[in-house]
Protein backbone atom coordinates (compact mmCIF):
# COMPACT_ATOMS: atom_id res chain seq x y z
CA UNK A 1 0.00 0.00 0.00
CA UNK A 2 1.49 3.54 -0.73
CA UNK A 3 1.33 5.93 2.00
CA UNK A 4 -0.53 8.84 1.51
CA UNK A 5 0.37 12.26 2.92
CA UNK A 6 -1.88 13.46 5.26
CA UNK A 7 -2.34 17.28 5.89
CA UNK A 8 -2.28 18.32 9.31
CA UNK A 9 -4.61 21.21 9.88
CA UNK A 10 -3.66 22.08 13.17
CA UNK A 11 0.13 22.75 12.43
CA UNK A 12 -1.33 24.87 9.60
CA UNK A 13 -3.79 27.10 11.66
CA UNK A 14 -1.95 26.87 15.12
CA UNK A 15 -3.40 24.45 17.25
CA UNK A 16 -5.62 25.57 19.79
CA UNK A 17 -6.11 29.17 18.90
CA UNK A 18 -9.53 30.63 17.38
CA UNK A 19 -9.91 32.87 14.59
CA UNK A 20 -11.24 35.92 15.27
CA UNK A 21 -15.13 36.11 14.85
CA UNK A 22 -15.48 38.82 12.41
CA UNK A 23 -12.16 38.95 10.62
CA UNK A 24 -13.30 37.69 7.54
CA UNK A 25 -16.73 39.58 6.99
CA UNK A 26 -14.55 42.50 7.64
CA UNK A 27 -12.04 41.75 5.22
CA UNK A 28 -14.76 40.86 2.71
CA UNK A 29 -16.99 44.48 3.63
CA UNK A 30 -13.72 46.59 3.45
CA UNK A 31 -12.76 45.21 -0.51
CA UNK A 32 -16.30 45.50 -1.72
CA UNK A 33 -15.91 48.73 0.15
CA UNK A 34 -13.29 49.91 -2.17
CA UNK A 35 -14.78 48.59 -5.25
CA UNK A 36 -18.09 49.48 -4.98
CA UNK A 37 -17.02 52.59 -4.61
CA UNK A 38 -20.94 54.02 -3.71
CA UNK A 39 -21.47 51.79 -1.58
CA UNK A 40 -18.33 52.53 0.30
CA UNK A 41 -19.56 54.37 2.98
CA UNK A 42 -22.08 52.25 4.44
CA UNK A 43 -19.72 48.78 4.00
CA UNK A 44 -16.53 50.45 5.31
CA UNK A 45 -18.52 51.75 7.85
CA UNK A 46 -20.26 48.24 9.25
CA UNK A 47 -16.39 46.89 8.34
CA UNK A 48 -14.92 49.56 11.11
CA UNK A 49 -17.46 48.73 13.37
CA UNK A 50 -17.00 44.79 13.27
CA UNK A 51 -13.27 45.36 13.27
CA UNK A 52 -13.52 47.46 16.04
CA UNK A 53 -14.98 44.83 18.27
CA UNK A 54 -12.64 42.11 17.03
CA UNK A 55 -9.55 44.27 17.80
CA UNK A 56 -11.07 44.67 21.09
CA UNK A 57 -10.98 41.08 21.58
CA UNK A 58 -7.62 40.00 20.24
CA UNK A 59 -6.09 42.67 22.25
CA UNK A 60 -7.52 41.91 26.06
CA UNK A 61 -5.93 38.05 24.86
CA UNK A 62 -3.77 37.76 21.61
CA UNK A 63 -2.41 34.60 22.50
CA UNK A 64 -5.89 33.17 22.36
CA UNK A 65 -6.63 34.25 18.17
CA UNK A 66 -4.72 32.98 15.37
CA UNK A 67 -2.67 35.62 14.29
CA UNK A 68 -3.82 34.80 10.60
CA UNK A 69 -6.97 36.29 11.48
CA UNK A 70 -5.62 38.79 13.14
CA UNK A 71 -4.02 39.71 9.60
CA UNK A 72 -6.86 39.16 7.97
CA UNK A 73 -8.68 41.39 10.33
CA UNK A 74 -6.22 44.69 10.05
CA UNK A 75 -5.74 44.14 5.98
CA UNK A 76 -10.08 44.48 5.93
CA UNK A 77 -9.99 47.53 8.34
CA UNK A 78 -7.03 49.02 6.06
CA UNK A 79 -9.15 48.80 2.89
CA UNK A 80 -12.69 49.83 4.82
CA UNK A 81 -10.51 52.95 5.85
CA UNK A 82 -9.54 53.29 2.29
CA UNK A 83 -13.40 52.89 0.78
CA UNK A 84 -14.85 54.98 3.16
CA UNK A 85 -12.20 57.93 1.80
CA UNK A 86 -12.78 57.14 -1.81
CA UNK A 87 -16.38 57.22 -0.94
CA UNK A 88 -16.37 60.50 0.95
CA UNK A 89 -14.25 61.82 -2.09
CA UNK A 90 -17.21 60.83 -4.91
CA UNK A 91 -20.02 61.88 -2.88
CA UNK A 92 -17.67 65.32 -2.20
CA UNK A 93 -17.26 65.65 -6.23
CA UNK A 94 -20.79 64.86 -7.12
CA UNK A 95 -21.88 67.34 -4.45
CA UNK A 96 -19.61 70.10 -6.40
CA UNK A 97 -21.14 69.02 -9.71
CA UNK A 98 -24.53 69.77 -8.86
CA UNK A 99 -23.86 72.75 -6.97
CA UNK A 100 -22.25 74.38 -10.35
CA UNK A 101 -24.74 73.11 -12.32
CA UNK A 102 -27.40 74.99 -10.23
CA UNK A 103 -25.09 78.40 -10.02
CA UNK A 104 -24.56 77.80 -14.12
CA UNK A 105 -28.37 77.52 -14.63
CA UNK A 106 -29.69 79.94 -12.15
CA UNK A 107 -26.79 82.61 -14.33
CA UNK A 108 -28.03 81.54 -17.47
CA UNK A 109 -31.78 82.14 -16.21
CA UNK A 110 -30.52 85.94 -15.14
CA UNK A 111 -28.94 86.13 -18.20
CA UNK A 112 -31.58 85.80 -20.18
CA UNK A 113 -34.12 87.09 -18.17
CA UNK A 114 -31.93 90.43 -18.94
CA UNK A 115 -31.58 90.03 -22.21
CA UNK A 116 -35.40 89.37 -22.70
CA UNK A 117 -35.88 93.01 -20.75
CA UNK A 118 -33.77 94.63 -22.62
CA UNK A 119 -34.71 93.70 -26.22
CA UNK A 120 -38.21 93.59 -25.12
CA UNK A 121 -38.49 97.47 -24.68
CA UNK A 122 -36.80 98.14 -28.45
CA UNK A 123 -39.59 94.93 -29.74
CA UNK A 124 -42.34 96.81 -28.51
CA UNK A 125 -41.29 100.16 -29.96
CA UNK A 126 -40.59 98.90 -33.05
CA UNK A 127 -44.34 97.07 -32.92
CA UNK A 128 -46.14 100.52 -31.96
CA UNK A 129 -43.90 102.68 -34.74
CA UNK A 130 -45.31 99.78 -37.60
CA UNK A 131 -48.81 99.96 -35.83
CA UNK A 132 -48.38 103.59 -36.64
CA UNK A 133 -47.69 103.35 -39.78
CA UNK A 134 -50.09 101.22 -40.66
CA UNK A 135 -52.54 103.18 -39.43
CA UNK A 136 -51.33 106.40 -41.06
CA UNK A 137 -51.51 104.62 -44.19
CA UNK A 138 -55.09 103.61 -43.41
CA UNK A 139 -56.02 106.88 -42.92
CA UNK A 140 -54.89 108.19 -46.39
CA UNK A 141 -56.83 105.60 -47.77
Amino acid sequence: MEQRDVIDLDSQFEAGKKKLPNAVAVLVLGIISIVICYLGVITGTIALALASKDMKLYRANPGAYDEGSYKNLNAGKICAIIGVCLSALIILFYAVIFITAISTANSLKNSLEDYNYENYDSYDDDYNNSLDALKFESIKL
